[in-house]
């Protein structure tokens, strides 16, 4: 497995990207990448955008939280997102941006439920970030029903 547990540059950009670029390490609450990805990417200078790869319900033990259970692996995903975002100092709020992939349809309802539950306690405000939903035929595990990019502007 490869996981990079350090900020360090990049071994494949220049000098002066790596100033801008930076892999960010995976905080105790998250478990390690599965193959050789990093959860968080950190760009830019005084402007910082986070971005952060597709999380799927593994609790930090690196097993599934939750199968066959879309709103419990739905929860799991958030509070994942959430650890990768305050490891980079910043908070739920500074979210501008979630992808999600559903494997059914069918899951809609109770997903849009727990997600709801999970952004009264994230946005209390009610401003919320961008967000697209897809429904896609299968994820990387078919155990997975969901999964969330996020982008927050740090």
């Amino acid at each position: 497995m490869y996981t990079i547990h350090h900020t360090q540059s990049l071994p494949w950009t220049s000098e002066k990207e790596s100033s801008v670029k930076k892999v960010l390490p995976t905080p105790p609450t998250v478990a390690a990448p599965a193959g050789p990805y990093s959860h968080s990417i950190l760009l830019g200078g005084s402007e910082r955008l986070l971005l952060l790869a597709g999380q799927v319900a593994i609790g930090a033990d690196g097993e599934l939280v939750g199968k066959g259970d879309v709103a419990a692996q739905a929860r799991q995903v958030y509070a994942n997102i959430a650890s990768l975002i305050e490891a980079a100092g910043g908070t739920m709020a500074d979210v501008v941006q979630f992808r999600a992939y559903l494997t059914s349809r069918d899951l809609l309802p109770a997903f849009i439920a727990a997600r709801h539950q999970v952004f009264a306690d994230f946005f209390p405000d009610k401003v919320y970030p961008t967000s697209t939903l897809v429904i896609v035929d299968g994820l990387a595990n078919p155990d997975f029903l969901v999964e969330v990019e996020a982008a927050a502007a740090l």
